[in-house]
């Protein structure tokens, strides 16, 4: 007995579905995954700011930064 993989079940099952069922599950798909990257987004966003605020960031040029790794 072969084992087919949870992404190849998942595929099957969303194929068994009628057109319109497998268009819904798309779009609540997309509109999942475009909010989790938002909620990474942000979360990115804060730890950012947080790194900023207490000094760990630092603004300069290219070779500001090649002269930094050379030190």
């Amino acid at each position: 007995m072969s084992k087919t993989s949870l992404y190849q079940q998942a595929l099957e099952a969303v194929e068994a579905l009628p057109i319109e069922d497998q268009r819904e599950l798309i779009n609540t798909l997309n509109l999942r995954f475009n909010l989790r990257q938002r909620q990474q987004l942000i979360t990115e966003i804060k730890e950012v700011q947080q790194e900023y605020q207490s000094g760990k960031v630092k603004f300069g040029s290219v070779n500001d930064f090649l002269e930094e790794l050379d030190n």
